[in-house]
C-alpha cells in the first residue's frame, strides 16, 4: 500500500522541470553576495513548476531555443527553456545597469546555450561493431 502513497508524489515531481547553468553563468551565480543569491531561492524554487511565470519572453533574438529573462532583485537571469526535456537552462545573471541590454549582448548570451544537459546518448546513432 505504500507505494500507491508515493505514486502520486513521483509524478508530481516528474512534471516539475530541471534547472542548470551553463559554466559562465555557474561562475556569475558564485560571484553573487551570500545575501543575492539567498534572494535567488525562492524564485528558482518556483521555475522549477513555472518557468515561464513573471519571465519575458525576449522573441527579437536569435537562439536555438527561446530565451527569456526573469527579474529577481537588482538583476536580470537570462534563461532558457527546452519543454522537450523539461530543462531550464541559466544562461547569465546580470546586474541591472546601462551595460544589461548592450548591442549584440542578448545574442551572446544566447549562444551560450550548449544543448540539452544530462542527455542520454542516442542509441540508434551508433552504428553495429563500434
Amino acid at each position: 500500500m505504500d507505494s500507491d502513497k508515493t505514486a502520486p508524489e513521483k509524478r508530481k515531481d516528474s512534471k516539475k522541470y530541471k534547472i542548470y547553468f551553463e559554466l559562465a553563468a555557474q561562475k556569475e551565480f558564485a560571484d553573487l553576495d551570500h545575501a543575492v543569491r539567498e534572494a535567488f531561492a525562492d524564485p528558482v524554487k518556483r521555475m522549477k513548476e513555472h518557468p515561464t511565470q513573471d519571465a519575458t519572453h525576449l522573441r527579437n533574438v536569435k537562439s536555438k531555443l527561446p530565451l527569456y529573462k526573469k527579474r529577481i532583485g537588482d538583476y536580470r537571469v537570462f534563461l532558457s527553456i527546452d519543454s522537450r526535456n523539461r530543462q531550464i537552462v541559466v544562461l547569465a545573471i546580470r546586474k541591472r545597469d546601462s551595460d544589461t541590454y548592450e548591442p549584440g549582448g542578448l545574442e551572446s548570451i544566447a549562444a551560450r546555450y550548449s544543448g540539452p544537459h544530462d542527455k542520454q546518448p542516442d542509441k540508434r546513432s551508433k552504428r553495429k561493431g563500434q
